[in-house]
């Protein structure tokens, strides 16, 4: 098998599994959508203040919050107004899963490309380097796109608040 057909099996594999993957999602038997679950951090103007939890509400000039330990003790939503809050961040809550599978997943494609398409009379050394760069790429580009967090700028202003409300109540749950 040459090298150029070793690469298009290997292409042709990751296409099955991108296509299956999203034929599965298609094809759920529960006919709502699904809500994305999603991590978020509240950074206050108060120094080093942080909250982590899920975002509950979005009203006029506040954002409900729910911490983990408000949630194990059931307790009542925080209510955070928005002249406390220095900056609002966001990330899927299995965020952290699909970045390790895509770093492994891409890493290991990465390798196996590079090993590909080095010639076979060349230096071993030379092939080892050409891998664990192709690997470093994929891993990279794994974690790019599996530790992505969507992140507001508030700075405790009320206008920037009202300009990113609609995109605030994406996140609620």
């Amino acid at each position: 098998m040459t090298k150029q057909h070793f690469l298009l099996v290997c292409l042709a594999l990751i296409f099955t599994q991108i296509t299956s993957a999203s034929n599965l999602a298609v094809c759920d038997s529960v006919p709502h959508p699904k809500k994305r679950v999603y991590d978020a951090w509240i950074y206050s103007s108060a120094p080093k203040k942080k909250l982590f939890g899920s975002l509950r509400g979005v009203g006029d000039s506040t954002l409900l919050f729910e911490t983990r330990m408000a949630r194990q003790k059931q307790q009542e939503y925080l209510t955070v107004p928005v002249s406390g809050i220095k900056s609002v961040m966001f990330r899927r809550k299995d965020a952290v899963a699909i970045g390790i599978g895509l770093v492994l997943g891409l890493g290991a494609l990465g390798g196996i490309a590079a090993a590909a398409l080095s010639p076979k009379d060349e230096f071993p050394l030379v092939t080892l380097f050409r891998v664990n760069v192709g690997m470093a790429i994929g891993m990279t580009l794994g974690m790019v796109v599996g530790f992505h967090k969507k992140k507001f700028t508030l700075k405790g202003d009320q206008q920037e608040f009202v300009k990113n409300k609609a995109q605030l109540q994406k996140f609620v749950q």
